[in-house]
C-alpha cells in the first residue's frame, strides 16, 4: 500500500509541474526556427496516443478481466523519449533527429491486501525520428525485460513454477500522416533475440490518433486514439485499445500538458510474460506530456 501511494504522490508531482513553471519563459515549440540543434525539445514524430507500451508518465485504474477472474489494477508508467541531436531545416520541422527511449510499465493488484506488484516491464534503446511535411516516421531498435513482482509469487504458486526470463530485443518501424486533426499510422516489428526461444519474431501495428485545436470544457481539447496490435505469437488474431479524454497545456510535442483519459482495452496481455492470456480492461487514467 505505501509503495503504491508513494508511485503515485511521484507521479502527481511530476503533474503538477506544469504549472508550478508557469511564469518561466516558455521553452521554444519542437522545429521552430531551428537548424542542427543538440538535445532538441519533443520529437518530429509525436508520441502514440493509445499505444499501451508509449512511454510515458502516467497513473491509472482499471478493472481487469483476465482467466476467467476479475480484479481492479492501478498502473503506472514511467518514460519519455530524449532528443539528443536534431538534423532540420531551419524555419520548419522537416529533418532527422536521434533519441533515446526509455520506460517502465508496473502493474498492482489493487485488492491485495499488499497491492501485489504483478509485473514490471523495463524498455530502453536508440530512436530516429524524421519528418518531411505531413509525413513522419520512426525506427526504433529497444531492449524489453520483464520481471513478476514478488508478492504475486509468494501468494501464487502456480506463478513460480510458470515463471520465464522474459526478454527481448526488437526492431519496430512505424510511419504517420498527419491529415487535419487526425494522424493514422501504421508499421510493424521484427524480434532479433529472444527469450523463451519459442517467441515468435514478427508483428504489425496500426491506429489513428486524433488531437483537436478547438477549446472545450475549461480550455480542454478533446484528444483520443485507437491502437491495433497483431502478433505472428497470436495467429495474428488483433488486440486494440481505446483511449479518448481531454488534454489540458499547449499542443504539440515537447510541450508540457496533462490529459485526463478514459481507456479500454481488448486482446492479449501487453505487459509482462504473461502475453498468450486473453485480457479486457476498462478504466480511467491521467497521463503527463513532457
Amino acid at each position: 500500500m505505501i509503495r503504491f501511494l508513494m508511485i503515485c504522490i511521484v507521479a502527481c508531482a511530476w503533474m503538477f509541474v506544469p504549472f508550478a513553471a508557469a511564469d518561466e519563459p516558455a521553452d521554444e515549440p519542437a522545429g521552430s526556427d531551428e537548424s542542427d540543434r543538440l538535445f532538441p525539445v519533443g520529437d518530429l514524430f509525436e508520441p502514440l496516443v493509445a499505444d499501451s507500451k508509449q512511454p510515458a508518465f502516467y497513473m491509472s485504474f482499471y478493472s481487469l478481466s483476465w482467466d476467467l477472474e476479475n480484479t481492479t489494477v492501478g498502473a503506472v508508467g514511467f518514460g519519455e523519449t530524449i532528443g539528443i541531436y536534431r538534423w532540420a531545416d531551419p524555419g520548419d520541422r522537416n529533418g532527422f533527429q536521434f533519441s533515446m527511449s526509455a520506460g517502465v510499465f508496473a502493474q498492482f493488484d489493487m485488492e491485495t491486501n499488499s497491492m501485489d506488484l504483478l509485473n514490471a516491464d523495463y524498455v530502453v534503446g536508440p530512436a530516429l525520428s524524421f519528418r518531411e511535411g505531413i509525413f513522419s516516421a520512426r525506427a526504433r531498435l529497444y531492449h524489453q525485460s520483464s520481471h513478476v513482482g514478488d508478492e504475486y509469487l509468494i501468494n501464487n504458486k502456480n506463478a513460480v513454477r510458470d515463471r520465464l526470463n522474459y526478454s527481448y530485443e526488437s526492431i519496430e518501424l512505424l510511419g504517420a500522416l498527419d491529415i487535419g486533426d487526425f494522424r493514422p499510422y501504421a508499421g510493424g516489428e521484427y524480434v532479433v533475440r529472444r527469450d523463451p526461444n519459442d517467441l515468435d519474431r514478427r508483428s504489425m501495428q496500426f491506429g489513428i490518433d486524433y488531437r483537436s485545436e478547438e477549446k472545450i470544457l475549461l480550455d480542454g481539447r478533446l484528444v483520443g486514439g485507437f491502437d491495433f496490435q497483431t502478433f505472428e505469437q497470436h495467429d495474428w488474431n488483433p488486440s486494440g485499445s481505446l483511449k479518448v479524454g481531454l488534454a489540458y497545456g499547449e499542443r504539440g510535442c515537447g510541450n508540457r500538458n496533462v490529459r485526463f483519459m478514459l481507456e479500454a482495452y481488448r486482446g492479449y496481455m501487453p505487459f509482462g510474460q504473461n502475453y498468450n492470456l486473453d485480457v479486457y480492461w476498462f478504466g480511467f487514467g491521467v497521463y503527463l506530456g513532457f
